[in-house]
């Protein structure tokens, strides 16, 4: 994320609010959306702006996803839950905060816009959004099965588990993965000045 913009207080803002709220160990922030020019063309928002909203959160074991550029955490409470598993790529994020929440801890955003984030032109292709949407699901099957007593299905594991699913559950959840990447494309493609891929749904999908 080298190109991506830190505002000048984001630092000595979440300092503070580590400082004076020991329960959180990850704070994030809101962002600016911005092109490859450096121009805003969307402001994010989130739902865990607030110690309470973040408790809420983790006691409903929701999967809490921040700005991943933007955070800060406790070095020691990451080493506490093993860090970082490279099998959960790109979603290894996700993946970390919800073991540390299992831990008792918060994950919190900030309700002010530290960081401007950059969104290029340059968009990955549909068949590697459609894996990221499979790893945001494989992160919270293995979130259940810990919370269950259960060992966490491997990647193999979990891809026949989706294969042996009903037909008809397949299709609804193919039509909601669907949905969220065309939102991604079209932002995607925002970003880009490609407008025209817009017009068209399936269109703005496929390019």
């Amino acid at each position: 994320h080298a190109d991506d913009v830190m505002l000048p207080t984001r630092l000595a803002r979440q300092v503070e609010f580590l400082q004076t709220n020991p329960v959180v160990a990850v704070v994030s922030s809101l962002v600016y959306n911005i092109d490859s020019e450096g121009r805003i063309i969307a402001r994010s928002g989130s739902p865990i702006t607030s110690i309470k909203t973040a408790q809420e959160a983790r006691d409903r074991h929701e999967l809490v996803a921040v700005h991943h550029p933007g955070v800060m955490f406790r070095k020691s409470v990451v080493l506490e839950v093993g860090g970082y598993r490279q099998q959960f790529v790109p979603s290894e994020d996700l993946d970390l905060w919800a073991r540390i929440m299992e831990k008792g801890h918060l994950v919190v955003a900030l309700p002010e816009y530290l960081l401007s984030y950059r969104i290029h032109g340059t968009a990955a292709s549909v068949a590697n959004a459609r894996g990221v949407v499979l790893k945001h699901r494989w992160v919270k099957v293995c979130a259940e099965c810990r919370r269950a007593g259960r060992p966490e299905p491997s990647w193999e594991q979990f891809n026949e588990q989706l294969r042996a699913r009903p037909f008809f559950r397949k299709l609804d959840e193919n039509r909601k993965d669907t949905a969220k990447i065309l939102y991604k494309k079209a932002v995607e493609n925002y970003a880009g000045r490609r407008r025209w891929r817009m017009l068209i749904p399936s269109c703005g999908a496929i390019m």
